[in-house]
């Protein structure tokens, strides 16, 4: 059986040379929990880290991790069939829930405060993978792949906004970004205003624009053209009050996963082969690229990285 541990970083601090000169982050790396069960597919948000676990005796549960007082505890436990974090707040979790049924995910919210858990989306056709900001949900109806719906918590009623997309996508406060795809599979990457219900175009062109991450006004993707080896890889972040883009790093011959982005950094994975994996970083201040994790083998070749500020979290 796998052991999978769940790690965070910490920038705690800089060191200066001269005022002239790039600050250098240093930083602080610590497992979360490290046991003979697969916990994956980690979420932060401030100070509560949350997972999916696999010691549940009838499904998988889903636990978090309070930064501040250094102590697990579960969220969702022993319920039947499979449930997975997809997307915490100040107040709500969402997550997808099977109902012991493979593949037929419904979506829920977890209020955090009040212990109140109800259903968004489900029952009839495949819901997963909800994301929030304030009283907005946006989930896939289909499954990875599908119809991306807007949900609002406080009038429970639902907006389609694109008939076909696959995640990842995002929101933050308003606006929702996501992946369009075309008969020829060039991808372009939109956003969508919740309230104000208009569409914009933030990467369209040439090649494969895919997988964004947004926080506040800066949007982040990859442009690459098939998703292999060696298939030549960029991530660009854009402004949106100025509309400027930036090329944050480009790799030739590794295959870089999905990038997410806070108020400082952009994190994402790296790897040179399959089961190899690395993980990188890119300070907006000083635009410098750093390693986080060295190569090395893991189950995974990209996996799912989430940031807040200036802690990552990811399973390795």
């Amino acid at each position: 059986m796998k052991k999978i541990i769940l790690y965070v970083l910490f920038a705690i601090s800089f060191l200066f040379c001269s005022s002239k000169i790039a600050k250098a982050a240093t930083f602080d790396l610590f497992h979360i929990i490290y046991n003979g069960t697969q916990q994956n597919e980690p979420l932060i948000y401030k100070n509560l880290i949350i997972w999916t676990d696999w010691r549940g005796a009838l499904g998988l549960d889903i636990w978090g991790y309070d930064l501040k007082t250094k102590q697990e505890f579960p969220i969702i436990k022993d319920k039947i069939g499979h449930q997975r974090a997809t997307g915490p707040s100040d107040k709500y979790l969402v997550y997808n829930d099977d109902n012991g049924n493979l593949g037929e995910n419904d979506v829920r919210v977890l209020n955090l405060k009040t212990g109140e858990d109800k259903l968004v989306a489900g029952r009839s056709v495949n819901q997963a993978n909800g994301v929030i900001s304030g009283n907005y949900i946006v989930y896939i109806e289909g499954g990875v792949c599908g119809k991306l719906i807007g949900y609002n918590l406080v009038s429970e009623k639902s907006t389609l906004i694109v008939n076909y997309t696959c995640y990842p996508y995002d929101i933050y406060n308003n606006t929702v970004v996501y992946t369009t795809y075309t008969p020829a599979e060039l991808n372009d990457v939109y956003s969508y205003d919740i309230k104000k219900k208009k569409y914009f175009p933030i990467a369209a062109g040439n090649g494969n624009q895919a997988q964004p991450d947004i926080y506040k006004n800066r949007v982040i993707w990859l442009d690459h053209a098939s998703g292999g080896f060696g298939d030549g890889y960029s991530i660009i972040v854009k402004d949106l009050k100025n509309n400027e883009e930036e090329i944050v790093y480009q790799a030739s011959i590794n295959a870089v996963g999905s990038p997410t982005l806070s108020n400082k950094y952009v994190f994402w994975s790296e790897g040179p082969a399959k089961h190899f994996m690395s993980i990188k970083g890119f300070d907006f201040e000083t635009k410098e690229v750093f390693e986080v994790f060295p190569i090395g083998p893991h189950q995974n070749t990209r996996t799912s990285i989430s940031t807040w500020k200036n802690a990552v979290v990811w399973m390795a």
